[in-house]
């Protein structure tokens, strides 16, 4: 993505505008890093070169790290799809939290990296999956989410915190907010 680009997209206050913007830079990583590293390509298929969406991107790489054999990611990825599909300002939320990665992290170059590998990224997006269950009173299975999270990224984060967007937990490793 060139940097013009970069920089509206970083300006942009459309909502859908960042959502797909970023969803384009991701796509483009992605086939990028499948072109540079073969050995990649399942993953990045599965993730993302298969995906039509930022939404199921995330709803894919979210389910195959919080699966269990008692919560398969059959049930999860639909799950967290319905979250993203009911609230677009969660989408929204998480976009921006990419931009800030990049924008703040000097060893991140893409947003890619955080979709498939930063688990403070994985841990703040499991939260707002969780968050929106909560208010949704789903409570045992936002309890669930929480507790996948702290168990896969040792970050616990309670449903019922309000956090904003835009976040970067570096590292995370031990992050505690409660309600």
């Amino acid at each position: 993505m060139t940097s013009l680009k970069r920089t509206k997209l970083r300006q942009c206050t459309n909502c859908l505008c960042v959502i797909n913007g970023v969803w384009e830079w991701v796509e483009e990583c992605a086939r990028e890093a499948a072109d540079e590293e073969p050995a990649m390509r399942g993953i990045l298929d599965d993730v993302c070169l298969s995906r039509n969406s930022l939404a199921t991107s995330i709803s894919a790489r979210l389910a195959r790290k919080l699966s269990r054999r008692d919560m398969p990611r059959e049930l999860i990825e639909p799950l967290i799809r319905e979250a993203l599909a009911d609230e677009e300002s969660i989408l929204s939320q998480i976009a921006h939290d990419l931009i800030a990665i990049v924008d703040r992290d000097p060893a991140c170059r893409t947003p890619l990296e955080p979709l498939l590998f930063y688990k403070g990224f994985h841990a703040i997006t499991t939260y707002r999956i969780s968050h929106w269950l909560w208010k949704h009173g789903r409570t045992i299975m936002a309890l669930q989410f929480q507790s996948l999270a702290s168990e896969v990224f040792a970050v616990d984060i309670h449903p019922a915190a309000s956090i904003g967007c835009g976040i970067l937990l570096d590292h995370a490793t031990s992050f505690v907010v409660g309600e």
